[in-house]
């Protein structure tokens, strides 16, 4: 499909392209072979997360041209402190949350993860058109903004593989929701200027993590108090706990007093 697509107009060449692509991964994902042996799931995570930080150096690469003296300051500044924000929130979530011993044959997670790498070029090209004075304010904008929501959506799915304790909640699920709306909207916003646009993304990227980050803190000492009184996950989670809530947190602490005191008669 990719090579009749060569012979093509442009625009029927781009559709058959999407096609092949989508065609691929939908044959890949199904293949029934996979399913007889399950992955050696840490050892694929590892090098599904070192490909994805290649695909991030290389956008540095890519952005250096923004770090010469040719260019304001501010643009230089807002392009890599949104490419290290986007850089953060994959590392935190792998590092932190992720399962490494998840029984699977780990053939959705290679398969979000390069559609990711995907998405990571493309936000790429989406940072090298903002400072571009020739191209239309509008079209650069909504594409930037739709590459940085396509990517905050998919490291989301990614999150089906967490750890137990940092299943997804209410809570977070509100906060990246809102993050990529804030995005959105941004960019529609046809009065602000590129730089604007920078800031605002830069500033939700950085929403994102520090929200993603405080949810998964407080469950880590919550579920590191837990298991410190020798109770596991599952008894937690039986005592109604809401890792997000001083109430939630109260109501875990109760609970495991309750359990000691009962222990100790």
């Amino acid at each position: 499909m990719v090579v009749i697509a060569l012979f093509l107009p442009r625009e029927t060449s781009v559709w058959l392209s999407w096609a092949a692509l989508l065609f691929g991964v939908a044959v890949f994902t199904q293949s029934k072979a996979y399913d007889r042996k399950p992955a050696r799931f840490s050892h694929l995570v590892e090098r599904c997360s070192l490909i994805t930080i290649v695909a991030f150096g290389e956008t540095i690469v890519a952005i250096a041209i923004y770090m010469s003296g040719s260019m304001s300051i501010w643009y230089s500044i807002l392009i890599f402190a949104l490419v290290v924000g986007l850089f953060l929130i994959y590392i935190y979530e792998r590092d932190n949350m992720t399962d490494h011993h998840k029984n699977t044959n780990g053939m959705v997670y290679l398969t979000i993860t390069g559609w990711i790498i995907l998405i990571i070029g493309n936000i790429t090209i989406g940072l090298e058109y903002m400072p571009m004075e020739e191209i239309a304010y509008g079209p650069k904008s909504i594409y930037l903004a739709a590459s940085l929501v396509l990517y905050l959506l998919t490291s989301f799915l990614l999150g089906f593989y967490n750890k137990p304790e940092y299943t997804y909640s209410a809570a977070y699920v509100a906060g990246r929701l809102s993050t990529c709306a804030f995005i959105v909207i941004v960019a529609l916003t046809t009065n602000f200027d590129p730089l604007i646009n920078l800031i605002c993304a830069t500033i939700a990227v950085y929403f994102a993590l520090w929200h993603e980050w405080l949810l998964y803190h407080n469950r880590s000492k919550i579920v590191a108090f837990g298991k410190s009184l020798g109770y596991t996950l599952e008894d937690m989670e039986k005592a109604g706990m809401t890792f997000e809530t001083a109430e939630g947190r109260r109501t875990i602490a109760e609970a495991v007093h309750k359990a000691r005191e009962k222990q100790d008669e």
